[in-house]
């Protein structure tokens, strides 16, 4: 009994090591799809498969809906009226002569229009497609892009296996397909071997450094862990190209630095230019010989974005040059938006669970090529709680590289008038004084949210701008021939010019001693005359002065009335009389 539970033990254990083994074996993604096509092909399947592609049953009638295979007419009710309508998307995979595969898992994301699919599982040929690989699973009623892994245990087949996706529906119109999710829609986990009892080599653990912020003088590194049961990798090369399935860049050896029979590697990409993106693979092959190609990664090189003044962004057909990365929880981005046709940037963390950190970074600015800038822009949130984790707060630095990880650089705030309630209520930032910042500068907008309270923000109408000086003019600038005999007086009066641009403040007309001055020529003071700014300028505004009654003969030259506004140069009228 007791070599019976120990013989038990032992299998049991042999079977959860087979379903925690695995890697891709096939992939499908399809962002680039309108949805309706009547088949799509794997975008990745291991060497010693053959491409697979994937097709409608005929009870289903294909539908656009970019970025997914898609389409309506599903069943309804229950995945047994699904079966018997024929409303399935299958594919096949298939292993070349003398290898078998074995499966552990599948991995499906999927959307759903509002009365669109509710239940979802899948069969295989195996059995005729009589009974679900794992169970049912249930598709929750959003429009939110869906995440399924269905695991069950396939042994090893040297035949090829077709399975089918069932799904029933809340309504026969409701629309509902696979994809429209970040990164590939369907993967399939297992192991691929030959039929002779080698295994090819496993690739694992790829990782590249850095993994973001990438600009034209960086160099990327990439490792990875090739592994093959018998030990015999000959070889392991990294193949990188500019188009995605076109390595013509380069293949390059990758260095052995492991011991046993996993190796791990590592090598470097050359710096590419701004604007590229750089693809890869990598491939193992032992001595078989049997070659393993991973699954094709990539990232983006891209420089910081600069700017000039004056710097607006209305996001009125695109994101423009901001740039955005997540620092913290589920990858979100910020993203552009046209409801209404009026386009703005918006962040919405959609209540993941995690804590939540993004950040939209505007194009760098030289301020030592500026006098006084200022920083306008609107805003507007709904949703989530008034707390202090969940808010949209606006920062600057002056060590950020302008790409990468915002954290890696000192940050401070810069206050603005916050909206006072939600439901996308615009709200004017206020006037934000940057006069004090030199050199180079980035202003960032941080997103943060705590779990359960995530709170969309959007914004728009971006406006950074140099003060233009302000300017009082004044016509003619001298004026003479003001006098009277003794004991009369006042003199007879003449008339001068004031206007304004630019403006932060009214102008101030001041006479001088002697003098007197006048707005209708009629009511003289020896006090100042206040002009007031509208929008930042005074119109042309005649003014009169004179020599005041009861003077004491003699000369009174070279006295001046003064106009004054904050931060423009004093003008001036010189008198003689």
């Amino acid at each position: 009994m007791r070599q019976k539970l120990r013989l038990m033990a032992v299998m049991v254990m042999m079977l959860l090591a087979f379903n925690s083994w695995g890697q891709e074996i096939l992939t499908f993604e399809f962002s680039g799809l309108s949805g309706n096509e009547e088949t799509a092909l794997s975008n990745f399947n291991n060497s010693n498969l053959s491409s697979s592609e994937i097709s409608r049953g005929t009870g289903l009638t294909a539908s656009n809906n970019s970025g997914r295979y898609n389409a309506t007419n599903w069943a309804l009710e229950n995945i047994g009226n699904a079966v018997a309508g024929d409303k399935y998307m299958e594919f096949t995979i298939s292993p070349t002569d003398n290898y078998q595969f074995a499966v552990s898992s599948i991995y499906i994301q999927l959307q759903r229009s509002s009365t669109g699919p509710r239940g979802i599982s899948i069969r295989s040929s195996i059995d005729n497609y009589a009974s679900n690989l794992d169970q049912e699973y249930s598709i929750i009623d959003n429009t939110s892009t869906q995440n399924f892994t269905f695991t069950f245990e396939q042994t090893n087949s040297s035949n090829p296996v077709t399975y089918r996706v069932y799904m029933w529906a809340e309504a026969i119109g409701g629309s509902g397909g696979i994809g429209d999710g970040a990164g590939n829609d369907i993967i399939v986990i297992g192991t691929v071997t030959s039929v002779s009892g080698n295994q090819p080599p496993s690739i694992t653990n790829i990782a590249q450094t850095p993994s973001a912020g990438i600009t034209s003088s960086t160099t990327v590194s990439v490792a990875a862990d090739a592994t093959d049961s018998d030990g015999s990798i000959n070889l392991v090369e990294l193949k990188w190209g500019t188009t995605s399935g076109d390595y013509s860049g380069g293949t390059i050896n990758m260095t052995n630095g492991g011991s046993g029979d996993t190796y791990t590697t590592i090598t470097d990409i050359p710096a590419q230019a701004d604007g590229t993106t750089v693809y890869y693979v990598i491939e193992a092959t032992d001595d078989e010989p049997a070659t393993t190609t991973s699954a094709e990664q990539s990232y983006a090189v891209t420089d910081p974005a600069t700017t000039i003044l004056p710097y607006n962004e209305t996001f009125d057909t695109d994101l423009g040059d901001v740039y955005t990365i997540s620092v913290s929880g589920d990858t979100k981005f910020w993203q552009w938006d046209d409801y209404s046709s009026n386009g703005f940037a918006v962040m919405n963390g959609h209540n993941s669970g995690d804590l939540e950190e993004d950040w939209m970074i505007l194009p760098g600015i030289d301020m030592n090529a500026y006098g006084d800038v200022t920083m306008e822009f609107v805003s507007a949130y709904n949703y989530g709680s008034d707390d202090a984790t969940n808010y949209l707060k606006l920062y600057y630095s002056t060590d950020y590289a302008g790409i990468g990880d915002p954290s890696t650089a000192n940050w401070t705030e810069l206050s603005f008038t916050q909206p006072s309630s939600g439901n996308y209520t615009w709200t004017n930032s206020g006037i934000i004084d940057l006069t004090t910042l030199t050199g180079n500068v980035w202003l960032g907008f941080k997103y943060h949210y705590s779990a359960g309270s995530y709170r969309t923000w959007e914004i728009d109408d971006i406006s950074i701008q140099e003060l233009a000086s302000p300017i009082i003019s004044v016509t003619p600038t001298n004026l003479s021939g003001f006098t009277y005999m003794e004991g009369s007086g006042p003199s007879a009066s003449q008339s001068f010019t004031v206007e304004g641009v630019n403006l932060t403040s009214d102008i101030t007309i001041t006479p001088p001693a002697n003098y007197e001055i006048s707005s209708d020529d009629v009511s003289f003071q020896s006090t100042a005359i206040t002009l007031t700014q509208t929008a930042g300028s005074v119109a042309t505004t005649t003014l009169y002065t004179r020599l005041e009654a009861g003077l004491s003969a003699g000369d009174y030259n070279g006295q001046q009335i003064t106009a004054a506004s904050t931060d423009a140069t004093n003008q001036t009228v010189t008198l003689d009389g």
